[in-house]
């Protein structure tokens, strides 16, 4: 497991939105999140030198702008 990968499961996962937000039914996910949700997920089709460069641009995202829309 990359370092990005485990830093985006660990702090950026639904549970962690979850709980952070409070939103436990995750009815109110800003459409950015679930964007970088699915993008993390459709990056495991990736090689693994383009997964690197994915899972930068998913955390830079989250670090930058956090749970925000």
């Amino acid at each position: 497991m990359l370092g990005q990968e485990y830093n985006i499961i660990a702090e950026w996962s639904r549970n962690a939105y979850s709980q952070a937000t409070g939103d436990t039914l995750l009815e109110h996910v800003p459409a950015r999140v679930q964007q970088l949700w699915d993008d993390f997920h459709q990056a495991y089709h990736l090689s693994n030198a383009a997964q690197i460069l994915e899972f930068d641009r998913i955390l830079t995202d989250f670090q930058t702008n956090q749970w925000s829309t």
